[in-house]
């Protein structure tokens, strides 16, 4: 929980840097020292979507971020919900409260719970087509085509999303190599 917060307080650090350092276009070195801290945090809340083998992390994370609020709805903070997850058979929720699964406040179980229902449904996707959904673009279209989120602008909220954490995914290579 701390690291899910730690990390939500690292986006919010972020999108403040990004707005004052990329207005007047920095040396990469100077972005890189200002993020740094951003970063560490970043690695906290992106690896276990990672090591937990989701296909699309980035996807994922944006999912994480656009459902939580940045990690502060109240269905993540009481529940451990960060995917919106309704409460079904799968057997990581301990029931529904607030309208979507409870998790007991376990994140991680919540994270396992979407990665079972990701193989499972992205499988049969994938077979109903008879290709592989192979980039976030087509992970995102299945999203909608399967109906994930009620509201209608959730790819384009999405997105704008993606295209923040794909910025942040690509300072944190600079800053390692």
């Amino acid at each position: 929980m701390k690291n899910t917060l730690a990390f939500a307080a690292g986006f919010c650090t972020a999108a403040l840097i990004a707005v004052i350092l990329f207005t007047e276009r920095p040396r990469i070195s100077t972005v890189i020292r200002g993020v740094t801290p951003v970063i560490e945090k970043w690695n906290k809340a992106f690896e276990p979507i990672v090591d937990a083998g989701a296909r699309f992390p980035e996807v994922v994370m944006s999912q994480f971020i656009l459902e939580t609020g940045y990690a502060s709805s109240e269905v993540f903070l009481k529940n451990g919900n960060g995917f919106g997850m309704k409460h079904n058979k799968r057997g990581f929720s301990k029931g529904s409260q607030l309208g979507h699964a409870d998790y007991g406040g376990d994140f991680s179980a919540s994270l396992k719970d979407y990665i079972a229902w990701q193989q499972k449904y992205l499988s049969r996707y994938e077979a109903s087509r008879g290709k592989k959904v192979k980039t976030n673009e087509e992970y995102i279209q299945f999203l909608v085509d399967y109906g994930y989120a009620e509201d209608k602008s959730y790819p384009t909220k999405l997105r704008d999303i993606l295209s923040y954490v794909q910025k942040v995914h690509e300072l944190k290579k600079q800053a390692s190599s």
